[in-house]
């Protein structure tokens, strides 16, 4: 599990068959599946982030993680020092799957 930061973004991207940790976030959004998207947030990241709506600033930065074969790699969504000390059902008002996937910021 990789964590993101005030410093480092990272997003999720399976590059051979679109799984996703879905006993942990739920089915896949149509757009993680589409083609399109895994092949252009590998060589893109920044550039398809920004599409979605999250222009990372310079000093942050990015990393794609591709995950294949049952080896996934599954980002956490950064968690500010004051969520640490949430309950578990406020940090589900929190975390979102878009967060875990690495496409938003909290």
């Amino acid at each position: 599990m990789l964590e993101n930061t005030p410093k480092v973004q990272n997003v999720i991207c399976c590059t051979q068959c679109s799984c996703t940790a879905f006993t942990i976030i739920g089915l896949p959004p149509d757009w993680y599946k589409d083609l399109e998207y895994r092949a252009r947030v590998v060589r893109e990241s920044r550039t398809v982030l920004r599409e979605m709506g999250l222009d990372l600033p310079q000093e942050v930065r990015g990393s794609r993680l591709g995950h294949h074969g049952g080896h996934a790699l599954h980002g956490a969504a950064l968690a500010a020092a004051r969520n640490h000390r949430l309950a578990e059902e406020k940090l589900v008002d929190v975390v979102t799957r878009d967060s875990m996937i690495g496409v938003a910021r909290l």
